[in-house]
């Protein structure tokens, strides 16, 4: 609403209001739900403090490295080639990653809850991890071939005719988005195991592999994104090995047990 009044500083109040509505919904849910400061102990939240450990002393830096690497390309786009080009990487990140963010995002957060109930109660979770995978792989070929068919078609007209181009590179980056959306919520399933070093050694390489991309020279900038795409898909894959390869030693140890 502030951008279409044309208000320079609507992004700083857009995201105070929204921040202030959030608290005074969270204030009115602890109340609603009887929360207590006295249901607090000291004892218990140091212990779970050394239990959880790992979580800070290994995920600190690699997870900041990761939130880097989100980023990366955009400065090395910005570094290498022309900001109409950025524009229009810029674009498609908009059109189509961020929806699929969103997607990770909820769905992580649900099967965190999923995960950490199933391995209290010793229950195996590689059929719910298969079914799910399928269900986003679904999604993404859905939008695959959408983008593939009619990406040029769709950016020139929900965004303009000069915004052709975007749907070009879209039918490019189309295969790396969906490898984020198939893999990147199953990272919950190793934060449930507690499996945190796995997660956080990923996150270590992916960001060195993304920073090889500023050795880059005298290449198109489509050659640029097929490179970048094909990063993607080797770091996206060999996190859903390891996830896969996670998720199979704890049911077998459930079915020793």
């Amino acid at each position: 609403s502030f951008g279409l009044f044309r208000n320079s500083s609507g992004l700083f109040w857009a995201d105070l209001a929204g921040n202030i509505s959030n608290n005074l919904s969270g204030i009115r849910q602890l109340r609603k739900t009887g929360f207590r400061l006295k249901f607090f102990s000291r004892n218990a939240i140091t212990a779970m403090a050394k239990r959880y450990i790992a979580f800070p002393k290994f995920n600190l830096v690699p997870h900041m490295l990761g939130t880097i690497a989100m980023q990366l390309p955009v400065f090395m786009i910005n570094r290498l080639f022309t900001k109409t080009d950025l524009g229009f990487y810029d674009l498609t990140q908009q059109a189509i990653l961020a929806p699929f963010s969103l997607i990770s995002v909820a769905i992580s957060q649900v099967l965190l809850q999923r995960i950490t109930e199933k391995k209290h109660r010793g229950e195996k979770i590689f059929r719910d991890f298969m079914n799910l995978s399928a269900m986003l792989l679904m999604i993404g070929l859905a939008s695959f071939a959408v983008i593939e068919l009619w990406g040029p078609q769709l950016f020139s007209l929900v965004f303009g005719n000069k915004c052709m181009v975007a749907g070009t590179y879209a039918r490019v980056l189309i295969i790396g988005y969906i490898f984020f959306l198939v893999v990147s919520p199953m990272g919950a399933i190793l934060l449930g195991l507690e499996k945190i070093r796995i997660f956080s050694l990923w996150n270590v390489l992916h960001f060195l592999l993304l920073i090889g991309l500023y050795f880059v020279r005298d290449i198109t900038f489509k050659d640029f994104l097929l490179l970048f795409v094909s990063i993607e898909v080797a770091a996206f894959s060999i996190l859903y090995f390891w996830i896969t390869k996670t998720v199979m030693k704890y049911d077998r140890q459930l079915s020793h047990e």
